[in-house]
């Protein structure tokens, strides 16, 4: 039987690259960085727009 079958999740995660748990949160509507976002939206055809961004303060002062 096909894993992804079982946990839509986990067939996800391999497609992108990512972990489960990352997975699971994109879906859940919690907030995630606009790379993650990205990249699930690549691998999946879910447009960038349908997912909370976090707010990314990195290199600002």
């Amino acid at each position: 039987m096909d894993n992804e079958n079982l946990n839509p999740y986990k067939g996800v995660a391999d497609r992108c690259g990512l972990s489960e748990k990352t997975i699971r949160t994109a879906f859940a509507k919690k907030p995630i960085t606009y790379q993650t976002a990205c990249r699930i939206a690549k691998h999946t055809g879910i447009p960038v727009q349908y997912f909370r961004i976090k707010d990314d303060r990195r290199g600002r002062k």
